[in-house]
């Protein structure tokens, strides 16, 4: 089961029905003309439970475009997924099933990946499944940019088997893409964001080489506290913030295995279905510690009846239901710790919402800014409570009143005519929905295009492109009274960025990726750029002139290199300085420790330095890290504690840095790295604390060493306060 990392995912509890319907759309190669004989693929979300997904694995059903690139699909039952299409000469496109709504597959030019996987020792890993698992494409000509994805259940057509050196091809990818894989054999952990291909634009790719770790995995029983009797066929799931998550089902026994998992820091929890929360929940069980290739079993599961929370969200003006209202809950069940698991609730149509949880604090929250048509976020949106067991509890969110309505316009060509197919870009304001703040929207047969309900308050910027053919500026409308919004395209407005990235010598280096920052007003994103070719070379097409724009260059075992701002001529190319990038040569190590020196694992420490460029790990059961960096560097470490972020500067080649989620209780030795947790454990009775100055320094300690010296002067001001106090009241003899 792949993990799900790049966003936050809410555990719905919702039951969703899907309806059989008929499909259909086209398929276009990267010049916009129709391809046939495309084979398209149907990758449907069935809203079934998860469960069936882990225990069966089915083809995709598959249909043929004609001669004009359209393709049909028969009623299919689906709740969304996403259409992938291949075709001979070709490489991967994809767009979403979205229903009455025909789809449009843009195919891109094709790359045949070579990839080679060792274990981590460097010997040849033979015999293993390799299959695609995403690949985020570049923006094209046209301003399409695709996330291509194979949904859980399904076999991957895009897959191949090592060979005896441990290398296999995968055919038919998009080129310039950033692709991640999936391994298909349990003796190894899934891949980790940092294995991420970067595909290079010609016909082949050699990547580097990707080691493989040693699988980790969670076992434990799930049981039924009011019988003792096993639970069977329940979905169990293990999650960090460093990996995603991966689920196993129970078996007849109640038992479960969670494989594949990567070393660090992990919380075991259900993963619910709507049947199941009717009548049972469960605690989680948190700070789960995994080394490579190591196991934690008894980690034990307790259904159990829970407590009822209830709730109403109502108009704020005159107390009436809200309906359809999304409800997010943090507690027992799915803890703060757990950043990929919400539990989440809607509102029925009387505006009440009821949820099945353990006992003790829940954290209840309205989890959208547009939480129901005709109305804004609550204030305040959360509310804290705790339900002791055997008891309930319901909490009242009161939403006020926003004015939403749609804008709507049409797409025109520069004689005015109509403009079917268009690619329609809407930016809104800071105070919308994040889907609102930004939108891509296709014009209809006859031009024209609506947004989704908006608060007629602020501004929208519009543009759009079809082929050759794009606005040359924003355009602004008021949202307070849009009229009829026409937007006018024009030829030769689209503007390009070119260059270079070279290492130190000035030679230049194949395969660098190229991320584009975009800011449009207020708005800043990062867009896939590609990547350089065998002359260090890099070109991003079809760009808006009127946005601000800079490049960042990075490669697989060199660190960063940016470009400042960029502002484009319309219809020219900017050819930009050289960036160069130099080897991550030396290495940063160090440990986490809580306030009582014990090692804390599954932490993400950021790095960040002038050329070593931006950098996460995750501590391991040791509380351990080290992380590759350019020699020379000065980085800065920041990382999340209970109480906040905290950062420290360090040099790169430092190999004893001791972070701290909290100031030490009592006085240890901290560990450094390459101690076990059990000589972590070992540390006692701790020695007396001395100052010594590089020891300071070595802890990076200088505000400790300060305030070991301002508390020492503190006690000798009060003894010698007591003393005087002793010696004007002390009785003569």
């Amino acid at each position: 089961m792949k993990p799900f990392s790049f966003f936050t995912l809410v555990v719905t509890l919702l039951g969703s029905v899907a309806l059989a319907a008929e499909y259909t759309g086209r398929v276009l190669g990267p010049d916009g003309k129709p391809v046939k004989d495309a084979t398209v693929y149907f990758f449907a979300d069935s809203g079934r439970p998860l469960a069936a997904d882990l225990t069966a694995r089915r083809d995709a059903p598959t249909t043929r475009c004609d001669d004009s690139g359209n393709f049909h699909f028969p009623p299919i039952a689906a709740n969304g997924g996403q259409f992938l299409a291949v075709a001979p000469g070709f490489g991967l496109g994809g767009a979403p099933i979205v229903l009455d709504h025909p789809a449009e597959i843009r195919l891109s030019r094709r790359t045949d990946v070579t990839l080679t996987f060792l274990t981590a020792d460097k010997k040849p890993v033979a015999g293993v499944a390799i299959s695609l698992q995403n690949a985020r494409s570049p923006q094209t000509t046209s301003g399409f940019s695709t996330r291509i994805w194979v949904p859980p259940g399904y076999n991957c057509p895009w897959s191949a088997t090592t060979d005896a050196n441990g290398v296999c091809t995968i055919p038919g990818l998009p080129q310039g893409a950033q692709a991640t894989f999936a391994v298909g054999d349990e003796r190894y952990a899934v891949l980790s964001s940092r294995d991420e291909v970067v595909l290079d634009t010609a016909p082949k790719t050699h990547a580097d080489p990707i080691h493989l770790l040693a699988a980790s995995t969670i076992s434990g029983v799930v049981t039924y506290a009011t019988t003792g009797k096993p639970a069977a066929g329940i979905a169990v799931a293990a999650h960090s913030s460093g990996t995603g998550y991966i689920a196993a089902i129970t078996a007849a026994d109640g038992s479960y295995t969670v494989k594949q998992l990567r070393p660090g820091q992990y919380v075991v929890t259900l993963y619910p279905d709507t049947e199941l929360q009717k009548s049972w929940t469960a605690k989680a069980v948190e700070k789960i510690n995994l080394l490579a290739g190591g196991a934690q079993s008894a980690v034990n599961l307790s259904l159990i009846p829970g407590v009822i929370l209830t709730g109403t969200t109502v108009a704020a003006d005159n107390g009436n239901p809200v309906a359809g209202v999304p409800i997010g809950i943090c507690g027992p069940a799915y803890p703060r710790s757990s950043s990929l698991f919400v539990q989440s609730v809607r509102t029925d149509a009387n505006g009440a919402f009821t949820a099945r949880v353990p006992p003790g604090e829940q954290f209840v929250y309205v989890s959208s800014n547009t939480p129901a048509d005709g109305f804004g976020r609550p204030s305040p949106d959360s509310k804290t409570i705790t339900i002791p067991d055997g008891q309930t509890a319901s909490v009242e969110f009161r939403l006020p009143r926003v004015l939403m309505v749609p804008v709507k316009g049409k797409v025109v060509d520069p004689d005015g005519n109509p403009v079917p197919g268009a690619r329609v870009m809407v930016f809104g304001s800071s105070d919308d929905l994040p889907m609102l703040q930004r939108m891509a929207i296709t014009s209809g047969g006859d031009g024209t295009f609506q947004t989704p309900p908006m608060p007629r308050t602020g501004q929208l910027q519009i543009r759009a492109r079809f082929q050759d053919l794009a606005t040359s500026k924003a355009l602004l409308v008021n949202r307070a009274a849009p009229g009829d919004v026409v937007v006018q395209l024009e030829k030769n407005v689209l503007a390009s960025i070119s260059g270079r990235v070279l290492d130190p010598q000035g030679q230049p280096i194949k395969g660098a990726q190229i991320e584009l920052i975009v800011r449009t007003g207020r708005w800043a994103s990062g867009e896939n750029g590609g990547s350089t070719d065998e002359q260090g070379n890099y070109a991003v097409p079809a760009l808006w002139a009127d946005a601000v724009y800079s490049v960042d260059a990075t490669c697989n075992g060199y660190g960063q290199a940016n470009t400042s701002d960029l502002r484009l001529q319309p219809g020219q190319t900017t050819r930009v300085r050289d960036l160069t990038l130099f080897k991550r040569d030396a290495t940063i190590a160090g440990v986490l420790l809580d306030a009582d020196s014990m090692p804390v694992a599954g932490t993400q420490i950021s790095l960040s330095g002038p050329r070593s460029g931006w950098s996460r790990v995750t501590t391991d059961a040791n509380g351990q890290f080290t992380c590759a960096v350019v020699s020379g560097d000065r980085l800065n470490l920041s990382y999340s504690t209970p109480n906040g972020y905290r950062s420290r500067i360090a040099a790169a080649g430092d190999q004893k840095i001791v972070l701290r989620t909290a100031p030490p209780r009592r006085a240890a030795t901290p560990p450094v790295p390459g101690a076990s947790a059990g000589e972590v454990a070992a540390a006692s009775p701790p020695p007396p604390v001395v100052f010594d100055p590089a020891a300071a320094v070595t802890w990076n300690g200088w505000l400790y060493a300060a305030v070991l010296i301002v508390v020492g002067g503190i006690i000798t001001v009060i003894a010698n306060a007591i003393a005087a106090f002793r010696s004007r009241n002390r009785r003569p003899p």
